[in-house]
């Protein structure tokens, strides 16, 4: 889910996908947490860690993360100027 509107002071993002804490391996319980953590260590194209998290922070934003048995869930807010760039990211 996307939402942006020039006239509010924030734009933001979600996306779920179908694979939770159940899906763990039973030799790498925990598994499912540790990925979503890893996402904020940076990429080949944005290789600075915690560099999403800190671009989110200057423009007046945040990450957010969930998992639950079945799903997880990955969120952000930021300045609606700054919209695209995030999702670049």
């Amino acid at each position: 889910m996307l939402v942006r509107d020039l006239k509010t002071p924030k734009a933001g993002a979600s996306l779920s996908i179908g694979v939770g804490s159940m899906n763990d391996p039973d030799d790498l319980p925990g598994l499912a947490h540790v990925a979503k953590r890893a996402l904020l260590l940076g990429n080949q194209k944005f290789p600075q860690e915690n560099g999403f998290a800190e671009f989110l922070s200057v423009n007046g934003g945040s990450p957010g993360s969930t998992v639950s048995e079945d799903y997880t869930t990955f969120t952000f807010d930021v300045a609606p100027s700054s919209l695209y760039e995030a999702l670049d990211q």
